[in-house]
């Protein structure tokens, strides 16, 4: 698997990834994106403005893109004022195992080579399996956010310890 830059054709892959999900969602009675007027909130002209910007990362393997996040350095939900990397709109195949932990690992290393200290993230309250995830990932519930009808987890990483600190 490689993940690299998401280019401006990336678009519609990335934006038919996140229905997947979506529909995925659905079918095991999952209440995230399905549920919360996701592209209303996030156009297409979002994710390419995002895309165009440098902001997405896709994961590939054999030239099709099975996972993509966006990594950003602040975030509206965060306002402390703390050195960290975002990361938003994780999305992977169902069909391919590991896409999203390679997406995870990915903005890890490069939060450490950026000597930036917190991995972020933010997930929907009472999304146990994906809460259960990301605990495995060693990312702390440290907040909650409300967004409309989303209500979330604000959830960190400290990462100091890979940083030699």
């Amino acid at each position: 698997m490689t993940i690299r830059q998401a280019v401006s054709s990336d678009t519609e892959s990335i934006i038919r990834l996140i229905l997947e999900r979506m529909d995925w969602m659905e079918q095991n009675g999952i209440e995230q994106w399905n549920k919360t007027g996701y592209f209303l909130a996030y156009p297409a002209a979002y994710f390419h403005q995002k895309i165009v910007s440098g902001d997405f990362f896709a994961a590939t393997e054999n030239g099709i893109i099975v996972g993509a996040a966006a990594l950003f350095h602040q975030d509206p939900r965060w306002n402390d004022g703390k050195k960290a990397l975002y990361i938003h709109h994780l999305v992977a195949s169902t069909a391919v195992p590991g896409a999203g932990k390679a997406l995870l690992l990915f903005a890890q290393q490069l939060a450490v080579r950026q000597s930036i200290p917190l991995l972020r993230l933010d997930s929907q309250a009472g999304n146990q399996k994906l809460g259960d995830y990301y605990d495995a990932f060693g990312f702390c519930v440290v907040g909650t956010c409300t967004e409309g009808t989303y209500q979330g987890e604000l959830r960190e990483k400290r990462l100091d310890k890979l940083m030699g600190s």
